[in-house]
């Protein structure tokens, strides 16, 4: 499969899992991470969501529902503030439809906010992202690009950070980038030409962070039918089963 944005997905090697423990304690019993520590914790639980949706680390079309439901009630588990969110809510009807999260960690002495969305990368395969994904018919867009073909230059390395990791520090520049992205995919409105169309949208990043950081959906799966489906995480030991541990 062919991306617009050239990544890795990041696949972790020779895990320590006595202090993934450690960090995953820490965040059960509040306490302060370091930078680093928040960094491998996500980076490793990101990986694992992606693998048991697909061990091919592929191909999320989809998926994001399932990768919010399966994150949620892990983090929920540990005690953490985390935030539902569709985009169709946060930003504004008529748009590409897709569910992520937020999620509030104590880091370097304060609350942080990041942004986990490791199906992202589903809104950047090549044929998706061209000029002619857009369909106008009597002046209306009725269908537009994906997400990823909004993605100006300047913003491909945090794009490429997130597509590669699934979870980023959510910061003004982020949310500007990640929702900017969903906004200019908006339908329904009168553009004439393709060329007029393709005008780029944007909204400053507080107003996303804003929107962001209310919760707007709800879950798509029970806990109960995620047992069912055998995609629950328990704890981030379940990496053991995956990735072979450091000696």
């Amino acid at each position: 499969m062919e991306y617009i944005i050239d990544y890795d997905p990041f696949v972790p090697v020779g895990i320590d899992i006595e202090l993934l423990l450690s960090i995953e304690n820490k965040i059960r019993n509040n306490c302060d991470l370091t930078a680093e520590e928040a960094k491998m914790f996500l980076d490793n639980l990101s990986y694992l969501v992606r693998y048991k949706i697909n061990p091919n680390l592929n191909d999320y079309t989809y998926k994001c529902d399932l990768a919010q439901s399966i994150l949620y009630y892990y983090f929920m588990g540990l005690g953490c503030k985390v935030i539902l969110n569709a985009t169709q809510n946060a930003i504004m009807q008529n748009i590409e439809g897709h569910n992520f999260l937020v999620l509030e960690l104590n880091v370097s002495g304060e609350k942080r906010l990041f942004l986990i969305d490791p199906t992202y990368v589903q809104f950047f395969k090549k044929e998706d992202c061209v000029k002619e994904k857009y369909i106008i018919i009597n002046d209306i867009a009725v269908i537009t690009p994906k997400p990823g073909y909004f993605i100006k230059v300047d913003e491909q390395e945090y794009a490429k950070y997130l597509l590669r990791y699934g979870n980023i520090i959510l910061n003004e520049e982020i949310a500007m980038m990640y929702g900017n992205s969903f906004y200019n995919t908006k339908v329904g409105e009168c553009y004439h030409s393709i060329d007029n169309a393709h005008t780029f949208k944007s909204m400053p990043g507080s107003v996303y962070i804003r929107a962001f950081s209310k919760n707007n959906c709800a879950v798509s799966k029970t806990k109960e039918e995620l047992n069912q489906m055998g995609f629950t995480i328990e704890s981030i030991s379940e990496i053991e089963e995956i990735i072979t541990p450091k000696l």
